[in-house]
């Protein structure tokens, strides 16, 4: 098993801290890190918090996310007690999107069909008021990328 980078780490808390909130506490934060020190102790403080709160509550996360990541983003929801979700088939984008807990969005590997799968998937989520996730990997890496991350902010409204 490969070791995780401490931001993905923080990443995944920051999930499941959207999913411990209620919708109200989710629109009224604007939380900003200065630096990357302040995210990790933002996180390292919140740290014990998180296990027994998913467990509980064993949130569905639908995660639409690259095929280089995909079984660790699964396994480590898993770990955390979380229910796991992974498409990239925007003929059932929406109807996960509705039923989720949360929704993640990765276009670490974009291609048409699942650029149009998170799109749905964003749009179902922000109509039935479930907290959307982006990733932006590589987002200003190519023009494709760079345009990709445009229609995604202008298409879904990001928690």
């Amino acid at each position: 098993m490969r070791r995780l980078d401490f931001l993905q780490i923080c990443d995944i808390f920051s999930v499941t801290d959207l999913l411990l909130r209620n919708e109200k506490d989710v629109r009224n934060e604007t939380c900003r890190y200065r630096s990357d020190s302040d995210r990790k102790l933002k996180t390292v403080n919140n740290l014990n918090k998180y296990p027994d709160l998913v467990r509980k509550k064993s949130p569905l996360v639908y995660s639409l996310t690259n095929h280089v990541t995909m079984t660790d983003c699964a396994n480590i929801l898993l770990a955390a007690g979380a229910s796991p979700v992974m498409s990239l088939d925007e003929r059932e984008a929406s109807d996960l999107a509705r039923i989720a807990d949360a929704v993640v969005i990765n276009f670490g590997t974009p291609d048409e069909n699942s650029v149009r799968a998170m799109i749905c998937a964003g749009r179902a989520a922000n109509a039935a008021g479930v907290p959307v996730l982006l990733d932006p990997v590589g987002a200003g890496a190519t023009p494709l990328r760079g345009e990709i991350s445009a229609m995604l902010m202008k298409e879904i409204r990001f928690t």
